[in-house]
């Protein structure tokens, strides 16, 4: 900037208060009573006063009231001020302040003072009132010229980048007020996560919200520091006070840390409040008749023990209170951890029990199958017997249904001793009914061939075993059936002894005969029963051979000695050896001493499974095909 351009204000200034001086002095002699000779001023004022309209002017002033006078004494400080704030304080605003104020003071000051000079009768002429008349237009023109020529750009660079840095250290410190607010109050928000995702979604993204605002308002700062003009610097200085302003990082916090806490609640309240520990059927269990120690929780932050029904409510309580976030988010998870505990007991005690449940239910299930598909002449008496219960000997499936509901209930009432003894009691009645429907099969091949009678199975008594006799007594007349050491013996009122020996005989020439092993494809296909004729037996061989194998064993030896004699005989065996050595997935080896006792059937499990596995598969392979 040129000397000549900062000088030019000063002057016009200078020279605008010319006429303001002259006034004040005016005023100043006025107020004191002073005249020109007794102030000493009169070699000055003579000749000024020789001059016409200026002597009128002189009157007129001095016949003014003391406010008028006043007032021209404010227009002398305002021009003052403004020489003070325009070269000492440089201070723009304060310059332009006092210019206006001066200027339109003694314009509208000065016509109202001298307006007599325009009324007429003074003998002024209009010249001269003309030329009187630019004192003030010139004065206050002067004024503001004075304040808008001034070299202002220094001073309001300066100002703005003064601004812009309180400005940035203030969005500084509203950052560190978030950051430390957000950390205190919200510690730990993150591990809620599980409970509460979408409250703790909510507060990552409020965070992220208030960064973004923040980053916006550093880059208006930016902006602003890369204007050239110092006037749209500070005008663009003032959009970035407002907005960082309007950052109110504590007003922040609180509204997050509320809407979390409000949130939180209701996932609380979902997760805690209609919680309930479900058995492997679908059903909740009463947790309130276990133990004290499974249904009293010990939540972290929370006074005295958590009844297991108020969990919810006191999770609650405690985030409504004045409880810090982490202490929340530890009680929080205190409860989770204590349900996971009850949960885990529960699991443990129902599992043998819904265990013997399932294996029942698979029985009855079995035993009525069999039922349904046997085509026995008293069958009508096995479903009597096996679904109807019509018998002392045994409950029917029927009642044993109803005694597994009744289990179910004493489970989900948390009863597990009760309901793993009750559900035993069924699971073996269940498992008594499938031997006994498949014995009674086979009973009834024997009679049908005349045999001379069948080795009871252990897991009937003497009352099923005398009705299953009964039975087949009535649906053969020619048959008597004893019941004696485990043994049901046959005798027949259409059979001769030596009938009977003669068909014995027979029967062993044909064994001899018949290669036990097959190894050659010889005979026994000719004298072997189809499979679909001899199917309750092998299923009876099958589950009894299953019986036999200790679980985890690979090997099995079988004494053929063991099973009843009825089921002994080569149709059942070779059909069953058969059957079994095409299972290639599930047996490496098959061999069948002989197809009669004496002798062993000796299985060696496939790799990565035991003989009662590949077994219990077999027999329900068997099944699938042949029933």
């Amino acid at each position: 900037m040129s000397t000549s351009q900062s000088r030019r204000p000063t002057v016009a200034w200078a020279a605008a208060g010319l006429p303001l001086v002259v006034t004040l002095g005016q005023t100043l002699m006025a107020l004191f009573g002073y005249t020109s000779a007794s102030a000493g001023v009169e070699p000055v004022t003579g000749p000024l006063l020789s001059v016409p309209v200026l002597f009128e002017a002189a009157v007129v002033f001095k016949e003014s009231s003391g406010v008028v006078m006043a007032l021209f004494l404010l227009i002398a400080v305002a021009w003052a001020s403004q020489g003070v704030t325009m070269h000492r304080l440089e201070h723009r605003e304060a310059t332009f302040g006092a210019a206006t104020l001066g200027s339109v003071l003694f314009f509208v000051l000065f016509f109202g003072v001298y307006a007599p000079l325009y009324g007429g009768g003074t003998g002024v002429g209009p010249v001269q009132l003309g030329l009187f008349s630019l004192v003030p237009i010139l004065a206050s023109g002067l004024m503001v010229y004075a304040a808008s020529d001034y070299p202002w750009a220094v001073t309001v660079d300066r100002e703005a980048s003064e601004e812009l840095g309180e400005i940035e250290a203030s969005l500084d410190d509203a950052q560190a007020t978030f950051r430390e607010a957000f950390d205190r109050r919200l510690d730990g928000f993150e591990e809620l996560s599980t409970t509460a995702p979408e409250a703790v979604d909510t507060v990552e993204q409020r965070r992220e919200e208030f960064q973004s605002q923040v980053d916006d308002a550093r880059q208006l700062l930016a902006d602003c520091r890369s204007i050239d003009d110092p006037e749209r610097r500070r005008s663009r200085a003032g959009d970035a006070r407002r907005r960082v302003d309007e950052l109110r990082p504590t007003a922040t916090v609180d509204r997050i840390e509320s809407g979390f806490r409000d949130r939180l609640t209701d996932a609380v309240r979902a997760a805690f409040g209609d919680r309930t520990v479900e058995s492997a059927f679908g059903s909740p269990y009463e947790v309130v008749n276990l133990p004290t120690r499974f249904r009293e929780f010990d939540v972290p932050g929370v006074e005295g023990d958590v009844h297991v029904r108020e969990v919810d409510r006191a999770l609650i309580d405690l985030i409504e209170s004045d409880a810090s976030v982490a202490t929340v988010a530890s009680a929080v998870d205190g409860a989770h951890r204590e349900f996971d505990r009850l949960e885990r007991h529960v699991a443990d005690r129902e599992t043998p029990v819904v265990e013997t449940i399932r294996q029942a239910e698979s029985d009855l299930e079995t035993a009525e199958s069999e039922v349904e598909r046997d085509r026995l002449p008293f069958a009508d008496r096995l479903s009597e017997v096996v679904v109807d219960g019509r018998t002392e000997a045994t409950p029917g499936t029927r009642e044993l249904r109803r005694e597994l509901r009744r289990v179910r209930d004493r489970l989900h009432d948390c009863e597990f001793d009760t309901a793993g003894r009750e559900a035993d009691t069924v699971a073996t009645s269940a498992d008594r009914l499938v031997v006994f429907v498949e014995f009674a099969g086979a009973v009834w091949s024997a009679v049908d061939t005349r045999a001379s009678g069948s080795n009871v199975p252990e897991e009937l008594d003497d009352d099923l075993v005398s009705v299953l006799a009964t039975a087949v007594e009535r649906a053969d007349e020619a048959v008597a059936v004893a019941h004696e050491d485990d043994r049901l013996s046959f005798e027949y009122a259409d059979v001769t002894p030596d009938a009977e020996s003669t068909e014995a005989s027979d029967e062993t020439d044909e064994t001899d005969a018949t290669d036990p092993t097959d190894a050659d494809g010889g005979s026994e296909t000719d004298n072997v029963q189809q499979p679909e004729a001899v199917v309750d037996e092998v299923l009876y061989v099958l589950r009894e051979l299953s019986t036999a194998a200790e679980r985890g064993e690979t090997f099995l030896q079988y004494n053929l000695d063991d099973l009843p004699s009825s089921m002994a005989t080569a149709d059942v065996l070779v059909n069953t050896r058969r059957f079994v050595d095409r299972q290639t997935d599930l047996f490496g080896r098959v061999d069948l001493q002989s197809p009669e006792p004496p002798g062993f059937f000796e299985l060696t499990a496939a790799d990565d499974t035991d003989v009662e596995t590949a077994l219990s598969t077999a027999r329900e392979r068997f099944r699938d095909r042949y029933v």
